[in-house]
């Protein structure tokens, strides 16, 4: 379990965090998420870019999400991912839908 319940949200803390994101991963071709739970993040809780590459999918399964801070989102992800069998609490956008086109 990955949780944000020790840090303060970046609206109400005067230090800077460098990534508040508890899981950004950036070009992230061919990868998979499985079996994690994501609590209490600031922001997005799960971030996954890459470009559309229809050969090299993402996959995120079996992941949970809980979320209960103000703009605590769920998944924001790149252009070619596959989300299946999971579950998204949040307080805020629980999944982006992004198309190519």
């Amino acid at each position: 379990t990955l949780s944000g319940a020790r840090l303060a949200h970046p609206y109400y803390d005067s230090r800077p965090l460098p990534n508040p994101n508890p899981v950004k991963l950036e070009g992230a071709h061919n990868s998979t998420v499985e079996g994690i739970t994501i609590e209490d993040s600031a922001y997005h809780s799960l971030m996954m870019w890459a470009g559309y590459r229809p050969e090299e999918p993402t996959i995120v399964r079996w992941v949970k999400i809980f979320t209960w801070r103000a703009n605590g989102d769920g998944i924001n992800p790149g252009q070619n991912m596959r989300i299946e069998n999971t579950f998204l609490r949040t307080q805020d956008d629980a999944l982006y839908v992004k198309g190519v086109g």
